[in-house]
């Protein structure tokens, strides 16, 4: 596709991010998610919720927070489940200061 100069929408990278996630790769699903910023494609609720999840199986707790801000700051919704368990994980990994700002996040976005 790069060769021809077509960008993928956002469906086709979620597509590509979902096969990476599935073979539990993670350096390529997050690749695809870097890609398919820099290509102006903006993330669903599908791609923060499949990354999200992800990052949490892989304890990457940062990126998993990062995903979470940048959801609410793009106004993309992701479930309530989601977000709760992301503070459960930072808060069970003692970052309760990165729980503490996760929960008031999504109860300014309510």
């Amino acid at each position: 596709m790069g060769k021809k100069e077509i960008i993928p929408n956002a469906f086709s990278y979620n597509l590509m991010i979902k096969m990476y996630v599935d073979d539990r790769n993670w350096e390529e699903a997050k690749r695809w998610y870097v890609k398919m910023v820099e290509n102006g494609r903006y993330p669903d609720s599908a791609t923060f919720v499949m990354l999200i999840h992800f990052a949490c199986d892989k304890d990457n707790l940062d990126f998993a927070l990062e995903l979470c801000k940048k959801s609410s700051d793009s106004n993309v919704t992701v479930h309530n489940a989601t977000m709760q368990r992301v503070v459960n994980i930072l808060a069970e990994h003692s970052k309760l200061e990165e729980a503490k700002e996760l929960v008031n996040l999504a109860k300014s976005c309510c």
